[in-house]
């Protein structure tokens, strides 16, 4: 490292660069001009200090100050179809827990954006247009259908509490509710 330094130093105060020099001779001579050699020091610095630093890119499972437990990996969501991402000019990020009580269900809808869901507590059952159900637990990550008609219904004794990311735009709606006619009944 120190011959790196040395060599920047020696470099900025040794060679001379004709555009930056004001007078060729008695005031600065051969040297390069104060503000370039100002300006050079402090790019080596900057180059110093970089070098010292033991940078290293970390995983989340690498943290040593943290628990991490990874949940879920996956390229497709629930109904086993390819992870589609939205392209949008304006993104935004809509985060809710939705709470659905015991017998309780959300209605036929679908979802125009990608969905990320987390089961905090309880189960849900998910029954897809196609007539599959799936169904979530607690700890249980969700990576949920696009443009799929779909219905949540919690059929336990308990709550079913999950926390919900829409990664949507703005403008662009979160849910699109299913007219009861066009999709099948409530098992």
């Amino acid at each position: 490292m120190q011959p790196v330094l040395t060599g920047c130093f020696s470099y900025a105060y040794n060679h001379s660069f004709p555009m930056m020099k004001q007078h060729k001779g008695a005031v600065f001579g051969n040297r390069t001009h104060p503000v370039f050699l100002f300006a050079f020091g402090e790019l080596c610095l900057v180059l110093f200090v970089f070098m010292q630093l033991q940078t290293r890119v970390l995983f989340a499972e690498e943290y040593s100050n943290v628990s991490v437990r990874k949940v879920l990996t996956s390229t497709t969501v629930s109904d086993g179809s390819r992870i589609r991402y939205l392209r949008a000019d304006d993104p935004e990020v809509t985060v809710l827990v939705v709470d659905v009580p015991p017998g309780g269900s959300t209605g036929w809808h679908s979802h125009p954006v990608p969905v990320y869901a987390y089961m905090l507590e309880g189960v849900l059952a998910v029954e897809m247009e196609n007539g599959k159900t799936f169904e979530f637990r607690k700890g249980d990550a969700i990576i949920e259908v696009v443009n799929t008609g779909h219905n949540g219904y919690n059929s336990g004794k308990e709550k079913a509490s999950l926390v919900v990311f829409y990664t949507g735009a703005v403008g662009v709606p979160n849910v699109v509710k299913e007219q009861p006619a066009d999709v099948p009944a409530l098992p």
